[in-house]
């Protein structure tokens, strides 16, 4: 009994310990996508940065190399937001996360017009659209980005802690259980020990007092069992010799 109930506690602190483990995966996942966030911010600011160049420059070549880093931070912007969708949107971030590819094509909307005012040499214009509508396109998709950011690291945080708590708490009732069961299985365990030490202490006394020359001692009986039997098969062999 005493190793069936340490086994189950064992395998108890091995089921928190998996808890723990799984726990600490989920914050792991939780932190690659907000490092996921985190990258897609750095692009989206790259690509608004080579945009604005790409408006003021008149140099060809250098509006070539730029329009051609415009589109490369595009095509790594795409695959990032992809990857994080492909990962898992927690519920509660789906809005957001929507919110933020709407204000994405809205701002690639407003780039492709400042790119046509741009290609037809209005580039006056061009600036305008940046400074005022894009301008505030721009800041919408940069406030989305960080809200989802904000959002995943609340939610990774929370889940932590409670997963933690959980995880902490199993361990603890595991422990206490286990203290519990094996303190009671050894109260158990001296009583059925004392129920079967005693019956043969009473028949070795009795046996030494017969030896002393003492015929009337005989055995109280005190169980049914085999003990009992003995007991009884010890009198009536005490009867015998007193006979």
């Amino acid at each position: 009994l005493l190793f069936m109930m340490g086994t189950g506690g064992l395998v108890g602190l091995y089921n928190a310990n998996q808890l723990a483990k799984a726990t600490e995966s989920l914050y792991t996942d939780s932190f690659k996508r907000i490092e996921m966030l985190n990258a897609v911010e750095n692009e989206f600011l790259s690509a608004r940065q080579a945009k604005f160049l790409h408006t003021i420059i008149s140099d060809d070549a250098s509006r070539s190399f730029l329009k051609s880093s415009i589109e490369e931070h595009r095509s790594k912007l795409d695959r990032l937001l992809e990857e994080y969708r492909a990962m898992g949107i927690a519920e509660g971030n789906t809005i957001l996360y929507e919110e933020l590819i709407h204000n994405m094509q809205s701002y690639w909307a407003v780039h492709a017009k400042v790119e046509t005012l741009s290609a037809a040499g209005k580039r006056e214009d061009a600036l305008f659209l940046i400074r005022m509508e894009g301008n505030k396109i721009f800041t919408d998709t940069l406030n989305s980005i960080r809200k989802l950011i904000k959002e995943e690291k609340y939610m990774a945080y929370a889940s932590y802690r409670e997963s933690d708590y959980f995880a902490t708490l199993i361990i603890s009732v595991t422990v206490a259980l286990t203290v519990v069961a094996i303190v009671l299985i050894g109260v158990l365990w001296l009583a059925l020990t004392r129920s079967i030490v005693r019956p043969i202490l009473a028949i070795e006394e009795s046996a030494k007092k017969i030896g002393q020359g003492d015929m009337k001692a005989r055995v109280p009986v005190m169980t049914e069992d085999e003990i009992g039997n003995l007991a009884i098969e010890f009198n009536r062999m005490a009867d015998g010799i007193e006979n």
